[in-house]
């Protein structure tokens, strides 16, 4: 799902996933 975020040029995500927080250009939204 990471790569199709990024492929898309999504770099917001709702997700509750602490991984997600790792990744710089990945904003988490709790």
């Amino acid at each position: 799902i990471v790569l199709t975020c990024k492929h898309n040029n999504i770099e917001t995500i709702a997700t509750f996933d602490e991984d997600f927080k790792r990744i710089p250009w990945l904003k988490v939204i709790p």
